[in-house]
């Protein structure tokens, strides 16, 4: 599906540049599409399959986001990818997967965003 493959894409370049923090502007701008394409992939099981898979990506900020959003459907897959990039000690990667790893435990994280 065409909606699908194109959100993917936009999910990973956008991923990509929100971990770019010199230019603030275009950073949040990356992580407003960012958030909109995992708006539709996660619509669709298509969609969520995709975001998994992105878990594997070869860029560690790309692994970040998708594992983030994967928590609530694949936890197991997800927290190990986390905690594998928290084991990279590269900041502010291995410190916002520690994060998110701690915050999903506790039961704050929200994927209604």
């Amino acid at each position: 599906m065409k909606v699908i493959e194109d959100s993917l894409e936009q999910f990973r370049n956008s991923a990509i540049k929100a971990g770019d923090f010199s230019d603030p502007k275009a950073q949040n701008k990356a992580s407003r599409k960012l958030q909109a394409s995992y708006k539709t992939l996660c619509l669709t099981e298509e969609g969520k399959a995709g975001l998994i898979a992105l878990m594997s990506d070869s860029n560690a900020g790309v692994r970040l986001s998708a594992a983030a959003r994967c928590l609530q459907w694949d936890p197991e897959q997800a927290e190990s990818v986390l905690e594998a990039l928290r084991k990279l000690n590269i900041f502010p990667i291995s410190f916002e997967a520690e994060m998110t790893i701690e915050q999903f435990n506790k039961g704050n994280l929200s994927f209604d965003f």
